[in-house]
C-alpha cells in the first residue's frame, strides 16, 4: 500500500474504484466536473459522510495522490475491477469491503450506509436494478480471496465469473425502501452521452 492506513480497520471499508481506463468515455471520467468538483471527489465526499474508512483502488501508486486518501495500487494490472477487488481484499485487514465505482453521479450516501450495515451470511451483497446486478457497488467478504485468485489464474477476469461461483445476496428496491432511488443511485457514466443524460436530470 502506498500510504498509511489505520492498523485497526472497522468491519467494512469503502473502496472507491479509480483504476479504470475510461476507454468509452474518451477521457478520465473520474475527473469530469460535477457540481463544482470532480466526479471522484463527489463520490468520496458522499462516502465520507457515512464512514472515515474510505480508500482508493488505483492503477499506479502515484494516481490521485492529491486526494490525500490511502491508495491501494493494483497488484495485478490490466484485468479490470477484479484486480482492484483482489488487491483491496488482500491488503486491508477488514473482513468486508464495499466497492464503490467512481462514475455514479446520483449515488445516495444512504445507499452506502445501507450496504455497509446490511446483515447477510452470503460473501457477496449486491444490488439489482434495471434488470441487472451491479458488481461495482457491492460488498465482498475477505473469504472470497481464494476464489478470486483461482479465477485470475484461469484468466477469468469478469466480475460475473465470480458471482457465478459464490453465494450472492441480491438487494432490490424493496430492501432499500422508498426513500432511496436504487436505479438512479446505480446509474453510471460509460460515455459522454450517458453523462449528459444524467446532467439533464438534475441541476449541476
Amino acid at each position: 500500500m502506498n500510504n498509511k492506513i489505520k492498523r485497526e480497520m472497522k468491519d467494512c471499508v469503502v473502496v472507491v474504484m479509480a483504476g479504470g481506463e475510461s476507454s468509452r468515455f474518451g477521457t478520465n471520467k473520474a475527473l469530469v466536473k460535477w457540481k463544482g468538483k470532480t466526479l471522484i471527489e463527489d463520490i468520496i465526499q458522499k462516502a465520507l459522510t457515512v464512514t472515515n474508512n474510505v480508500v482508493l483502488s488505483v492503477k499506479n501508486p502515484s494516481d490521485y495522490k492529491w486526494l490525500d486518501l490511502p491508495r491501494i495500487p493494483d497488484e495485478k494490472r490490466g484485468i479490470g475491477p477484479m484486480g482492484g477487488l483482489y488487491s483491496a481484499l488482500k491488503t486491508l485487514s477488514s473482513q468486508k469491503v464495499l466497492i464503490v465505482a467512481c462514475d455514479m453521479p446520483l449515488l445516495d450516501p444512504r445507499l452506502i450506509k445501507f450496504m455497509i450495515d446490511f446483515k447477510a451470511s452470503e460473501p457477496v451483497v449486491i444490488p439489482k436494478a434495471s434488470g441487472r446486478l451491479h458488481p461495482l457497488h457491492a460488498r465482498y467478504h475477505k473469504s472470497l480471496l481464494p476464489v478470486i485468485e483461482e479465477l485470475i489464474e484461469k484468466s477469468a477476469y469478469r466480475m460475473s465469473a465470480l458471482l457465478k461461483k459464490v453465494p450472492v445476496r441480491k438487494i432490490g428496491q424493496k430492501d432499500v425502501g422508498k426513500e432511496i432511488d436504487l436505479e438512479a443511485c446505480l446509474s453510471n457514466v460509460n460515455t459522454v452521452e450517458d453523462f449528459e443524460k444524467i446532467k439533464g436530470r438534475v441541476d449541476v
